[in-house]
């Protein structure tokens, strides 16, 4: 039996990226502190390695559009697996506040018959499968 999860937020990494956002944009750390409604000062110890609070975090990720899960590390417990693209767009689209029953369901349907066509190469006479990784066309 394997012992207590240890997940742990991973605030290098999330400084790290939050600066190369910051440098992409061409702004300065205060430019980020007003856009995303923090302080300087937090910004200055999270450079630190401080731990941000709650609010900073989602303050941060929302400025950044970067999901919370990328920055958890976890040891002694097996990452679930991703949900299959069919799975993933059903939930997606039934949670959708947007789209009424009906009209999910043409999404979905719509969708998922285009991800059928285009999962494997459709074999023609005097077409050949490309092997794997290669994304060009076969020659005819």
């Amino acid at each position: 039996m394997t012992g207590p999860t240890r997940a742990r937020f991973d605030r290098a990494g999330f400084h790290t990226t939050l600066d190369t956002t910051r440098t992409e944009l061409g702004l300065t750390w205060r430019q980020v502190a007003r856009q995303a409604g923090v302080s300087a000062s937090t910004l200055t110890r999270l450079a630190q390695g401080k731990a941000p609070d709650v609010d900073t975090l989602a303050r941060l990720l929302d400025w950044a559009g970067l999901p919370a899960g990328a920055f958890i590390r976890r040891r002694n417990r097996p990452v679930r697996e991703r949900p299959s693209f069919p799975d993933a767009l059903a939930r997606f689209c039934r949670d959708d506040s947007g789209l009424d029953t009906r009209t999910a369901a043409a999404v979905e349907r719509a969708a998922l018959t285009m991800y059928e066509a285009l999962r494997e190469p459709a074999i023609r006479p005097g077409h050949r499968k490309p092997p794997p990784g290669n994304t060009e066309e076969p020659e005819a």
